[in-house]
């Protein structure tokens, strides 16, 4: 009886294990918030004077500073370095590449803006 209980607390552990990590599209080296939703309308993709640029917008159900404290966690394991700016924004750069990451909060939901440019 114990092994099955045992067993049973172990399951929920072993789905979210298995689960595949999610990416912002169009920034496919950028992490999505587990509940963030992205809309392809949002994509903006441009060449400029200062190279390429890629933004796009995602919204959840959430507070702001979940979304924050996630991604101050998750970004430096995929090599991003936190760079210190204003509350609203968040400055990772990694081999070149700038991505600043702007939250708004709706008050029942938050936006997040994320750009690109290399």
């Amino acid at each position: 009886m114990k092994k099955i209980l045992f067993i049973l607390l172990l399951m929920p552990n072993l789905a979210s294990a298995n689960e595949e990590m999610q990416f912002v599209p169009a920034l496919l080296d950028v992490p999505a918030f587990y509940s963030m939703e992205f809309s392809e309308d949002t994509i903006v993709e441009f060449d400029s004077a200062w190279g390429s640029v890629v933004e796009i917008d995602g919204k959840c159900n959430c507070d702001c500073k979940a979304v924050e404290n996630y991604y101050d966690l998750i970004m430096p394991n995929v090599g991003w370095e936190l760079y210190p700016t204003d509350e609203d924004e968040k400055l990772y750069i990694r081999d070149g590449i700038n991505l600043v990451m702007m939250t708004k909060d709706n008050g029942y939901s938050c936006k997040v803006s994320f750009s690109q440019t290399n």
